[in-house]
């Protein structure tokens, strides 16, 4: 778990610098769903 979490965080960080924090928030929302089935 703690290994997807630092996955997580980078992603969060690339799509920061990358789409703004619109676009990460879509992404992170995506991965817990993902996550929770």
């Amino acid at each position: 778990m703690k290994r997807d979490y630092r996955f997580i965080k980078n992603q969060n960080q690339l799509m920061l610098d990358f789409n703004g924090f619109h676009s990460t928030k879509i992404t992170i929302t995506s991965i817990e769903n993902i996550c929770m089935i």
